[in-house]
């Protein structure tokens, strides 16, 4: 993403974004399957805009400091990158971060079942 930026619009950037997450997500190598995207979504956001970057983790950071919820943070934070971009007006990462967004929230659709169900299990244990 960082090499595609440098020599590359940022519209070109974000589709390589957009590439990288759907790459984890749904890897050949694995039959299709893969992580939620959340961390190489992370890691493409500060590659096309440190100040987005920070506000992604800062968010899910907030997001798990005070619910104790990694899934709720990162499907949380994934929303910031359409938000970010749409705000600066800039269509096409906004729309690569539209889908990376629908692409996390798709992958966490079991944990968002047990969030409703209250069964997701909290990062720190209560003693």
């Amino acid at each position: 993403v960082l090499i595609a930026k440098k020599y590359f619009a940022l519209d070109f950037a974000s589709v390589v974004a957009l590439s990288a997450v759907m790459g984890h997500c749904f890897s050949i190598y694995l039959k299709f399957k893969g992580g939620k995207g959340v961390a190489t979504a992370l890691g493409a956001f500060f590659a096309l805009t440190w100040k987005g970057g920070i506000i992604f983790f800062g968010t899910w950071l907030l997001v798990v400091l005070t619910s104790g919820f990694v899934s709720l943070a990162s499907i949380t934070a994934s929303l910031i990158l359409p938000i970010y971009f749409i705000l600066y007006h800039y269509l096409t990462p906004f729309i690569s971060g539209l889908t990376i967004t629908l692409i996390v929230i798709t992958k966490h659709s079991s944990n968002i079942k047990r969030l409703i169900n209250k069964e997701e299990p909290k990062i720190f244990k209560k003693r």
